[in-house]
């Protein structure tokens, strides 16, 4: 899990009763607002204020105040990020998570949780509490530790870095032009699709009839159950099973009520209920399904923009070493300068994930959080850097397309949001 608010509390102010998370995924379904700042407005004027401590995984970061406080009112906007694959909105100081973006005063960071149920760990009660309460204080990064913007490009579809990088000794970020010579050289340009969903006859007809929208009909239960329990029932079945008789259904049932489904048969009823939705394909392989045609289009737009990843990376103490090019495990040990037992344990490792993690954690041991280096190849004689956690990185995501929907009056709008 991402440790970006570990440990700090979060409140959030509403004029609906929650006892628990189960109420509050009721009167709030699918997101949430909340802020380090007890003191904020919104939570001293709301009826009730409550605490949360939370887990985020793959937050979307923004120096966008209005974009965070349209996320109440833009329900495909909200659709969009948890299809993009992120679980939070957060509008905050790079420096400091619990400022807002701006820095300044009291600009409080903002976080929308677009999945409430997995990302609110503990909720209490604060209602009473709430003018004694105060916003933790934390010692900002300093700006010397914060780098960027630095680049990085890739080809896969991702939200977040994954938490290790399992057969690299970290991650790796440099210039744009560098990032991009990288792309053009190993990756090549990727396919990226945007697919109808369709489904056979029988499979719409077996949709229908797990969802009782077929009924009545003495031959529908026998329907149904041989599209169960075939692996290829021929397209006019339904028509020769209407013009048999009670008893020769009841023969055929018989027959067929004791043998197993077809393993592919909830995956052939899940696709019928796609049917006319589109899905997203990136080099084969589907991103997103069950789509309007106008969320697929967005998707695309975003998932290849975010392709070319900009962020910033914190390092406090990073060790200068040569470009090793492919980076193997046995050079970065050899960098934290191991002891003979050391040398000893790497070596009676199995598969290289392990080595790499082994040598990562040799170089975090002498203090180290990081790597720089020159360029030896993209981009010659720039400045790359390697981070070890992703934790250290910050990513700034793609702009979203406009997919608004009206933004509702005043008085429309609901009190559970900031």
């Amino acid at each position: 899990m991402s440790n970006l608010y570990d440990g700090i509390p979060l409140y959030h102010g509403t004029d609906n009763v929650i006892s628990s998370m189960e109420s509050a995924n009721k009167s709030v379904p699918d997101y949430l607002y909340v802020t380090p700042n007890p003191q904020y407005r919104y939570i001293q004027s709301s009826t009730h204020a409550y605490q949360a401590s939370i887990a985020i995984e793959s937050p979307y970061f923004t120096d966008n105040q209005s974009l965070i406080e349209s996320l109440r009112s833009n329900p495909e906007r909200r659709e969009l990020l948890r299809h993009l694959g992120y679980d939070s909105m957060v509008y905050n100081d790079r420096r400091n998570p619990l400022k807002g973006a701006s820095g300044w005063g009291d600009d409080a960071a903002q976080i929308v949780l677009l999945t409430p149920s997995k990302s609110v760990l503990t909720w209490s009660d604060v209602s009473e509490q709430r003018n004694e309460l105060k916003a933790p204080s934390i010692e900002p990064t300093p700006r010397s530790a914060i780098i960027g913007p630095v680049f990085h490009a890739t080809t896969s579809h991702f939200a977040q870095f994954a938490h290790e990088a399992s057969t690299d000794i970290g991650f790796h970020f440099g210039s744009r032009k560098a990032a991009n010579q990288r792309l053009e050289k190993i990756y090549g340009t990727p396919e990226i699709r945007i697919e109808e969903n369709t489904a056979s006859h029988n499979d719409v007809l077996a949709a229908r009839l797990e969802s009782g929208e077929l009924s009545g009909e003495p031959h529908y239960p026998v329907l149904q159950l041989l599209l169960k329990k075939l692996s290829n029932p021929k397209p006019d079945l339904e028509v020769t099973l209407s013009k048999m008789s009670i008893d020769e259904l009841a023969d055929i049932s018989q027959e067929y009520i004791n043998k197993p489904d077809n393993a592919n048969y909830q995956n052939r009823i899940e696709n019928a209920r796609k049917e006319g939705t589109y899905r997203l394909q990136l080099d084969g392989e589907t991103i997103a399904n069950g789509l309007t045609k106008k969320m697929a289009k967005a998707l695309k737009e975003t998932v290849k923009a975010g392709m070319f990843k900009t962020a910033y990376i914190t390092l406090h103490r990073p060790l200068e070493i040569d470009d090793h090019g492919v980076w193997p495990a046995e050079d970065m040990l050899k960098a934290s300068v191991p002891s003979p037992q050391q040398r000893d344990a790497f070596y009676a490792l199995d598969n290289d994930e392990e080595r790499y993690a082994f040598a990562r954690q040799a170089l975090i041991n002498k203090g180290y959080d990081g790597l720089v280096y020159k360029n030896a190849v993209e981009d010659a004689g720039s400045t790359s850097y390697v981070a070890f956690s992703r934790d250290q990185i910050r990513v700034e995501p793609p702009r979203l397309p406009a997919l608004d929907t009206p933004e509702p009056a005043p008085e429309s709008r609901p009190r559970n949001a900031i």
